[in-house]
């Protein structure tokens, strides 16, 4: 074993966010240190665990590779194989094309997913590290999060919707609660708010829900306007898609082994209930990327056969969320699997069906929630008057959590905003998020970033991480 210590990294980038993110982990992990820990990358070895393929060759004699909810589910070593798998398999497009594009996305990640776990076996044997910071731990990388996470070490990773999470699993607390998820979500909290609070509320409801420039995913996305058509108000529900290709069971494993099925598995239902339906893609799908155009593609090829239905609207263009509900009936029902979607539903006084899988702690009173293919069908048949409104405390002290608080996705502390903040940024060039490149032309800047200003950006580590 190497004798050194070190802070262990996916990322080490010098281009892009990373370099920041990366940087103010490695400065936290390096708090009150006298001597400091060695930065080093994650590199994924070229041999597979000979123990985990013998595992998948017992788990395919058992039946478990004979249908995607049984890969789901499979797990070595408390390692949730078949979710890391199917969410990176997901990603291309053509697995929902081809059969045979699937299988060979399914051999190849497993395989990917046997390498992930010999890399993790090999740093915990042969380098001495407690502090680890890993990106995209909803894929493959999921594997070192569930591997080291068991092994006590402590992790630091960054999404939505928060900033950055520093996770130390040398206590039982986080040891017992384990998986990512349950240290992503909104922390279930109920206070008294204050009347400075409410007020905040009061706008965030009135003028931040639905309003795209607050929402990164769709914020370069050309909305259109709703314009009403005759008999809008016969639809009994609205439901909204999500992306099928793009960190689809990120908030959890639901029923469902992608969003596409809950979709599908929906609409059927729906229809088998002689209901009318209206199905609205999300605005993301008429964005110019590449994975913007695989989504809008698979929307189009799984429901064109329902296009000339006459219990079915399918809305294919960005419409403004807004202009929509406006034509609604009061009592359509809004169906999502996850997202913020839901809070402008309720704001807007409609009743909501959503997965528990989701943005916040799953105590919140506030969607008809279900967990399981039975539960999610149970709902799907009751009226209206059987489905509840969400409790308006358990709303408000959301969004007050959501989008007040220290440490979130849209707080004034989120690494992005501070990081932005210091750079003097005037536009992001390649519009894609948070992970944008830096260069002196994307932010105005007379010169390239220097070391000062760098270590003067990461030194606001405590600003943004949130510990757990």
């Amino acid at each position: 074993m190497i004798k050194k210590n070190f802070f262990l990294t996916t990322r080490i980038d010098q281009n892009n966010m990373y370099q920041f993110i990366t940087g103010m982990c490695y400065k936290d992990a390096n708090h009150n240190r006298k001597k400091k820990l060695i930065i080093k990358q994650i590199k994924l070895l070229k041999r597979p665990s000979i123990s985990f393929l013998l595992f998948i060759f017992f788990c395919f004699l058992k039946g478990n590779f004979f249908s995607k909810e049984k890969i789901l589910k499979i797990k070595y070593k408390k390692i949730r194989i078949g979710k890391y798998v199917l969410s990176s398999l997901y990603k291309d497009y053509f697995s929902y094309i081809s059969s045979y594009s699937f299988i060979y996305n399914l051999i190849k990640n497993i395989y990917l997913a046997s390498l992930h776990i010999k890399t993790a076996e090999y740093y915990c044997k042969n380098i001495i590290f407690n502090h680890v910071y890993l990106d995209h731990v909803y894929y493959l990388h999921g594997i070192y999060f569930d591997f080291f996470a068991v092994k006590k070490k402590i992790i630091y990773t960054n999404d939505y919707p928060g900033s950055i999470f520093r996770i130390n699993f040398q206590y039982k607390k986080n040891l017992h609660k384990l998986y990512y998820e349950n240290f992503m979500r909104i922390k279930f909290s109920l206070n008294t708010l204050k009347k400075s609070e409410k007020l905040k509320i009061s706008k965030i409801r009135n003028k931040v829900l639905g309003n795209k420039k607050y929402f990164d995913w769709i914020k370069n996305v050309k909305m259109v306007e709703f314009k009403k058509i005759s008999n809008i108000n016969k639809y009994n529900y609205i439901i909204y898609t999500h992306s099928f290709t793009d960190a689809q069971l990120v908030f959890g494993q639901s029923a469902f082994v992608n969003t596409l099925d809950w979709l599908l598995f929906t609409i059927q239902k729906l229809l088998n209930n002689e209901k009318k339906i209206i199905v609205k893609c999300h605005p993301s799908f008429l964005d110019r990327f590449e994975h913007n155009i695989h989504d809008r593609k698979i929307f189009k090829k799984y429901l064109s056969k329902y296009f000339n239905n006459p219990n079915i609207l399918i809305l294919d263009n960005a419409y403004s969320n807004k202009s929509l509900i406006n034509h609604l009936n009061d009592k359509c029902i809004a169906l999502t699997h996850h997202g913020t979607v839901s809070l402008e539903m309720m704001q807007n006084k409609f009743k909501v069906i959503s997965s528990n899988c989701n943005i916040w702690d799953q105590k919140y009173k506030l969607t008809n929630c279900w967990s399981s293919k039975k539960e999610y069908s149970n709902l799907l048949d009751y009226n209206w008057d059987d489905l509840k409104f969400h409790n308006d405390m358990h709303f408000q002290n959301l969004i007050f959590n959501l989008f007040c608080g220290d440490k979130t996705h849209f707080s004034k502390n989120e690494h992005v905003r501070v990081i932005v903040k210091y750079l003097k940024k005037n536009r992001i060039k390649s519009n894609q998020g948070n992970n944008f490149d830096v260069n002196k032309k994307d932010f105005g800047l007379k010169s390239d970033i220097s070391k000062k200003l760098y270590n003067k950006i990461v030194s606001n580590y405590k600003l943004c991480i949130d510990y757990k």
